[in-house]
């Protein structure tokens, strides 16, 4: 979801060591340089460090702190310049397979209306935002064999995987990995969210790889589900060195949901 800005003459020197781009009209949510990420501030003063960024809404223009042009400082720079990478958006029956996807300006892949989609075999990594979110009445979703690390990099609340509102789901989420390879933060930062009327069926033999807390939050939150919800199994995962609880199972009954739920 990124376009490289590698070109010396797009960047504009300012003082004190800060950089600029300009004619960018969507806030970018992160940068990314040689496949790391910037880290984000909330004015232009507070540009200090290397990679340090900041969005100027207001003119257009993404600032950089670095200590030359940053073309000299690495090979590759992008910014997310579309919204999502992959938007099966009311399309059914959609396969996605063997497929590396990232950097979108708020999400790596949403499924809006959109029933029977199956990813598999994918790597995941690097999201503002989430990275898969089942939305607006997406039904019968599959995960498997899938790699999440760095969702979340805004720092606010997102998930690797999301099935939330109009009765999206059931998901069935097998074999996944989710790591963080960056400390993360905000309000919420689980890997697996069963958000408002959604409905996760299934999370089996995943692994939830900590890394020493970076992945900062749960493991798997079932929250609110759906009234079509009849059954929740989390079985056979590996849960490590998570910065909060690894499954988290409550207010199943707020849709009137009344779902047996089996933890093994």
């Amino acid at each position: 979801g990124s376009r490289t800005f590698n070109d010396p003459a797009q960047w504009h020197a300012d003082d004190g060591g800060q950089w600029h781009l300009i004619g960018i009209p969507d806030d970018p949510g992160m940068v990314v340089h040689d496949g790391q990420f910037g880290n984000r501030r909330t004015t232009l003063d507070t540009l200090a460090a290397p990679w340090d960024f900041f969005y100027d809404e207001s003119r257009s223009r993404l600032y950089v702190y670095a200590q030359q042009n940053p073309t000299l400082e690495a090979k590759q720079f992008e910014l997310p310049v579309v919204e999502f990478v992959i938007g099966p958006l009311e399309q059914d029956h959609i396969m996605l397979r063997d497929l590396d996807i990232g950097h979108g300006r708020t999400m790596s892949l949403l499924a809006w209306d959109s029933d029977h989609l199956t990813v598999s075999d994918c790597r995941f990594v690097g999201s503002p935002g989430n990275h898969i979110q089942f939305q607006n009445g997406s039904n019968d979703g599959v995960v498997s064999g899938c790699y999440f690390d760095d969702w979340n990099l805004l720092d606010k609340r997102a998930y690797a995987i999301q099935a939330i509102e109009k009765q999206s789901g059931p998901v069935d989420i097998t074999d996944c990995t989710f790591t963080a390879t960056r400390q993360g933060g905000g309000e919420d930062h689980a890997a697996i969210m069963n958000d408002y009327n959604g409905w996760i069926r299934t999370v089996r033999n995943c692994r939830f790889l900590g890394n020493g807390g970076a992945l900062a939050d749960e493991g798997v939150v079932i929250w609110r589900p759906s009234a079509t919800a009849d059954s929740v199994v989390i079985d056979g995962n590996l849960f490590s060195e998570l910065g909060g609880t690894a499954i988290m199972v409550q207010e199943l009954e707020h849709f009137g949901a009344t779902p047996t739920v089996k933890v093994v």
